[in-house]
């Protein structure tokens, strides 16, 4: 497991073990700071490590009752939803940009706060 500050904080405290690509450092501040290649590469690490966590799941029939869903990356409930919500625009964007799924929706399905979806690939 990788977290951002201690293992176990965060949303990773509240979630029943998900897996996903999106990390918690903001793609347009990935971008940023190791350029669009480097960013695009971390995350399409993450894509594979995925698939091989399924694929291996599937070639030892281990019943981990794993699916699919939509991802929601949505924003911080501290934060004005305005604001939140036009730097989702520019994540979401930059995310097409480098060939990810990625929509800006009004309401996620939890909170109903301005999100980029990830749909189901």
């Amino acid at each position: 497991m990788v977290d951002q500050r201690s293992i176990g904080g965060g949303e990773t405290a509240q979630t029943t073990a998900h897996l996903t690509f999106v990390t918690d450092f903001r793609l347009g501040e990935i971008v940023s700071r190791v350029g669009r290649q480097p960013a695009r590469a971390l995350w399409s690490a993450g894509q594979v490590a995925m698939e091989q966590i399924e694929a291996i799941a599937q070639e030892l029939a281990i019943d981990c009752e794993s699916r699919r869903v939509p991802g929601y990356l949505f924003a911080a409930l501290d934060k004005d939803p305005a604001k939140e919500r036009e730097s989702l625009h520019r994540d979401a964007e930059l995310a097409s940009e480098l060939g990810f799924d990625a929509d800006l929706i009004e309401s996620d399905p939890v909170f109903r706060r301005p999100a980029v979806r990830f749909p189901i690939r």
